[in-house]
């Protein structure tokens, strides 16, 4: 089984697919088959806003479907952004966030659970409040050879992990251990395209 996980968001979501090898939710012998971060940024030309936040949107769908179409993706667990934001224009992204991952894979016709932040971290760590580095650090014991996106650092011309990705990324990965931990002991929400 292949399964995506995906950190929603606007402008930097993360995606995982990870194959499952014995059909269950059992992680061992599980294996990374791709991750990547979709960063989007607002386009320096002068066009509206609505039509740069549509070359966005579409930008991060076109990204989750080709993930979805290389792997033969059958399921995604998405973490989604809770409301609570403190301006507007945040508030807006995580609409967009929320309902672009959600139609994209209904469309493809992939199953999909959804999971909040809180439940997330605590799946993966055991705490609901985990930092980023805890949440990191919760992914690399589960599979050691993560391809991080790297960032040149200029003064040292040396590549490290792009911060922004990386976090991203192990929030993706996190839903699946999450899910996984859910699903092996029974307590694991419905998928979506069941319910609809």
């Amino acid at each position: 089984m292949r399964v995506l996980g995906i950190d929603a968001g606007f402008g930097a979501p993360g995606l995982a697919v990870v194959e499952l090898p014995y059909g269950s939710w059992d992680l061992t012998g599980s294996k990374i088959l791709a991750v990547k971060c979709v960063v989007t940024s607002r386009s320096a030309e002068r066009e509206s806003v609505a039509s740069d936040d549509v070359r966005r949107i579409l930008e991060t769908s076109r990204a989750i479907r080709d993930l979805v179409r290389e792997h033969t993706v059958t399921f995604a667990v998405v973490e989604l952004p809770l409301a609570g934001s403190r301006s507007f224009h945040a508030a807006k992204g995580m609409a967009y966030a929320s309902a672009l991952t959600v139609s994209t894979l209904y469309t493809l016709n992939v199953a999909t659970a959804l999971i909040n932040p809180y439940a997330n971290k605590r799946g993966s760590t055991g705490d609901n409040r985990a930092e980023k580095e805890d949440v990191i650090g919760a992914v690399h014991r589960v599979w050691a050879d993560i391809p991080w996106p790297l960032k040149t650092v200029r003064k040292r011309q040396t590549n490290h992990p792009d911060e922004q990705q990386q976090e991203a990324i192990a929030d993706a990965l996190s839903t699946i251990i999450t899910y996984s931990g859910l699903a092996r002991s029974g307590n694991q929400p419905k998928p979506m395209t069941a319910v609809l």
